[in-house]
């Protein structure tokens, strides 16, 4: 769900076991955490979340002209939220950890969210794990893709005291394509969120 209410953590575990439903990534079915929340607008402190089993996005599809349903690598996930935004949501003193062999995938995925905007800020948080960036070949070269230890991607967000430690292999991009894959410790990239962002 979304939060619009302030969240004190009060130094507490949240461990994020798999769900009952399985997650397909091609022709292979894996099990995966849930995400914590959806939407993120209010304050979230002193919080650590372990994630017991991978988090795994449902791979994103979309219809071509010529109606052909296939892949197109607009799938984002983070333990945490999809997103956070707006200039009352602090995110302070979250630390993010997977459990041995236990990652992060999605096309682009994010430490503790995919998304920050509109003047989010991050105080102290911290990802401690492995995270993975998957694209089939289905997808088009033409796109840009995110990956980051806290944030995929962000716009009008600010990070103060962020770490990244990152397991073996941290970053790990699975793709049978040359696609524009950009991975950052604490944010993976700046894009923008709507189109009158560019104005």
């Amino acid at each position: 769900g979304n939060v619009f209410f302030e969240l004190y953590g009060n130094n507490k575990t949240i461990t994020l076991a798999k769900k009952t439903e399985k997650v397909i990534v091609g022709d292979q079915s894996y099990d995966t955490a849930p995400m914590l929340f959806t939407n993120i607008q209010n304050k979230i402190q002193d919080l650590t979340l372990v994630l017991e089993e991978s988090l795994i996005a449902k791979p994103s599809t979309s219809k071509g002209t010529d109606e052909q349903v296939s892949y197109d690598g607009l799938d984002a996930i983070a333990p945490l939220g999809y997103s956070v935004y707006g200039p009352t949501a602090v995110l302070s003193n979250i630390k993010v950890k997977t459990a041995d062999g236990k990652y992060i995938q999605a096309a682009m995925p994010g430490g503790l969210v995919a998304w920050a905007y509109g003047g989010a800020k991050f105080e102290n948080c911290q990802f401690n794990g492995k995270i993975n960036v998957w694209l089939p070949s289905t997808v088009g070269r033409d796109g840009l893709r995110y990956a980051g230890g806290i944030a995929a991607m962000a716009e009008q967000a600010t990070f103060n005291g962020c770490l990244f430690h990152p397991s073996t292999g941290a970053f790990t991009v699975f793709t049978e394509e040359q696609h524009s894959v950009y991975c950052g410790g604490i944010l993976g990239g700046v894009g923008f969120r709507d189109n009158s962002s560019r104005n």
